[in-house]
C-alpha cells in the first residue's frame, strides 16, 4: 500500500469532521421539529455530507479508475448550491425572529 500524502491526510481529517459535523447537525434538527431553524440544520448536515464527499474524492484522487477531479468539482458546485440556499432560509428564519422581537418591546 501507498503511503499516505499530506493532502490524503488533510482530506482524511475533514471528512471525520464533516461526518461529525452532520451528525450534530442532525442531531440538533430532530430536536427542534417543526421550527424553522430546523430545516437551516437539515440544509448544513447535508452540505456537510457532500463536503464529505469530497473530501473523499481528494482522497482517492491518486487512483485510477474514475474521474475523481470532476467528482470534487460537481460536489463543489452542489455544496455551493445547498450552502447559499441555507443562508437564504436563515437569513429569512432571523429577519422574522427580529420582527417578532421588535413587536413585543
Amino acid at each position: 500500500m501507498m503511503p499516505l500524502t499530506m493532502v490524503q491526510i488533510v482530506s482524511l481529517i475533514g471528512l471525520l469532521l464533516a461526518m461529525l459535523l452532520a451528525k450534530l447537525a442532525a442531531d440538533e434538527s430532530a430536536k427542534l421539529k417543526g421550527k424553522s431553524f430546523s430545516l437551516t440544520l437539515s440544509l448544513l448536515s447535508a452540505g456537510l455530507l457532500v463536503l464529505a464527499a469530497g473530501e473523499i474524492a481528494t482522497f482517492m484522487a491518486p487512483f485510477p479508475g474514475m474521474d475523481w477531479p470532476l467528482l470534487e468539482a460537481s460536489c463543489d458546485l452542489v455544496l455551493l448550491i445547498i450552502l447559499s440556499y441555507a443562508l437564504i432560509k436563515l437569513n429569512s428564519s432571523l429577519a422574522a425572529y427580529h420582527h417578532i422581537l421588535r413587536r413585543y418591546k
